[in-house]
């Protein structure tokens, strides 16, 4: 008789509209086997007990649990219902956001790893002899020549430990800051230095340029800008055996998204596309500082993850990631480029960043999976 009432029950809720199913709800097949557990253990068995005694989730207990007066079981309701349970979706997202900012450990999977040993295939081997690199961008893009374990260059930061690059340099025997010279002082220039490639623990033979114009939000200083970064390239003698990376731009336009277009616009046109060698364009290295995500002189200088996209009404990182891959769309016209969009391998590590309240530049090892993702984009150009 019970069996029969049981499977009398399951019919009529395989008949009720889909809707009418509460997400919390058992199987039909896991509530069998639960029907008939009880069945078999008698009758003051609680339903969800198991034969080994273990009991199956709580919201069966308490959706289907036998009443205190006998055998007859209340109706099913499409949700649990105990005083003090949180069942919206916004309770789990906003316990799924909690969850994780206590995440304090960058890439747990490294397992402590900070260093890594050298790529199998790295940038001078996949140049020809006098080949040169160009990596146009700013801070960001020259961190990944300048640091990693390994990195892509030999610095004063992370020198090649045999015999240094530059032995005439008075500065540094690993880089040569351009901008500190009379010829580029005061033109312009965020950032200019020289480099040698890596090789393990040597410099190799390849020369490499960190080219980071100054920029600003207002309109009509994205000329001088680009200006700067073509004459540079013009007065280094670009050719075709040369590799451009160009990248990872746009946190200092808080305000300028237009500005930012603009300069993104020319990049394309006058540095891009005329430019003789291959090319790997980077797309955009989001900041993950609490509150919006991007940089505000009025916000907390800590690092935390993205927020719901329902509590941050202006999202300055995903603007400045859809302008530079709109702008590769609309204006690439270079046949040996190829796209590596940073932003959704960097967007999720938000507890990565280098050092506290630093939340735009990156840890050593991420710094590394940047430069081998380059290496890799760069094989594949043919």
């Amino acid at each position: 008789m019970q069996r029969r009432m049981a499977l009398r029950r399951h019919l009529l809720l395989l008949a009720l509209p889909p809707l009418a199913c509460s997400l919390v709800q058992p199987s039909v097949e896991e509530s069998m086997r639960a029907e008939m557990d009880d069945v078999e253990e008698g009758p003051m068995a609680l339903l969800g007990s198991r034969n080994n005694g273990t009991k199956q989730p709580g919201y069966i207990e308490a959706q289907m649990a036998p009443e205190m007066s006998g055998s007859r079981r209340p109706a099913r309701r499409d949700s649990a219902s105990r005083p003090g349970d949180k069942t919206t979706a916004d309770y789990f997202l906003r316990n799924w956001m909690n969850s994780q900012r206590k995440s304090e450990v960058c890439l747990p999977e490294l397992n402590g790893a900070e260093k890594f040993s050298s790529p199998e295939n790295p940038m001078h081997r996949q140049l020809a002899p006098g080949g040169k690199v160009f990596l146009v961008g700013d801070s960001v893009i020259g961190q990944i020549c300048q640091l990693g374990s390994p990195g892509l260059c030999c610095s004063s930061a992370r020198p090649c430990t045999d015999e240094p690059p530059f032995p005439r340099s008075h500065a540094s025997t690993q880089e040569i800051k351009l901008d500190e010279l009379p010829e580029y002082k005061d033109q312009g220039w965020q950032h200019l230095f020289q480099f040698k490639l890596r090789d393990g623990k040597s410099a190799a033979a390849n020369t490499a340029y960190f080219v980071a114009p100054e920029v600003h939000d207002e309109k009509e200083t994205v000329n001088k800008s680009v200006r700067l970064v073509t004459s540079f390239l013009a007065e280094k003698g670009a050719t075709e055996d040369d590799v451009l990376v160009l990248g990872m731009v746009g946190t200092h336009y808080n305000h300028g998204l237009t500005v930012f277009q603009e300069f993104v616009t020319a990049l394309m046109q006058r540095v891009v596309n005329p430019f003789p060698g291959r090319v790997v364009l980077l797309g955009y290295g989001p900041q993950h500082f609490a509150g919006g995500g991007h940089y505000s002189s009025k916000g907390v200088k800590e690092c935390a993850p993205n927020q719901l996209p329902s509590d941050v009404d202006m999202p300055l990182n995903s603007f400045r990631s859809a302008i530079f891959l709109r702008s590769v769309w609309a204006h690439l016209a270079h046949g040996k480029s190829r796209l590596v969009d940073f932003n959704q391998i960097l967007s999720p590590l938000w507890n990565c960043h280098r050092s506290t309240g630093d939340c735009t530049h990156w840890k050593d090892p991420v710094v590394s999976f940047q430069a081998q993702l380059i290496l890799d984009a760069l094989q594949k150009i043919k």
